[in-house]
């Protein structure tokens, strides 16, 4: 019964949030894709991986991670703040327009790294109930 109602809830909560008007506010779409990505890599993998590495200290462990995380957002949300003001009329030459640019390649070879390593998990959870080894 609980479980039934569990599904029953979470449908109309995905009902709601995919289709009312809330999904269409901007807002919200700033906020799926990086709540997507916490999901996928904090509780999807994270979260075992702490467990097994530190046991009953895997609580400290994301508490820890959530404060990195949490100072990488403040750095995020001054340098939208004070940086993309400065980088709209920067001249081409200036430095940090100059290290904006690089930033931004690394970001997207970092964004291609973990797009690989979540094919890879998929390939081995996927590949894993028929027996095929997938390296």
């Amino acid at each position: 019964m609980i479980v039934a109602i569990a599904l029953v809830v979470a449908l109309i909560v995905t009902l709601a949030l995919t289709f009312g008007t809330f999904a269409r506010s901007d807002g919200w779409r700033a906020t799926v894709t990086p709540l997507a990505s916490i999901i996928g890599s904090g509780f999807l993998i994270c979260g075992p991986l702490l467990a097994r590495e530190f046991g009953s200290a895997a609580i400290l462990a994301m508490a820890t991670l959530l404060a990195i995380a949490y100072a990488a957002g403040w750095v995020i949300r001054f340098n939208i703040v004070h940086v993309e003001n400065h980088l709209a009329n920067a001249p081409f030459n200036d430095p940090i327009a100059w290290i904006a640019r690089i930033t931004q390649g690394v970001l997207a070879l970092a964004y291609a790294v973990s797009v690989a390593y979540y094919l890879k998990l998929l390939a081995e959870f996927s590949l894993k109930p028929v027996s095929i080894d997938p390296a």
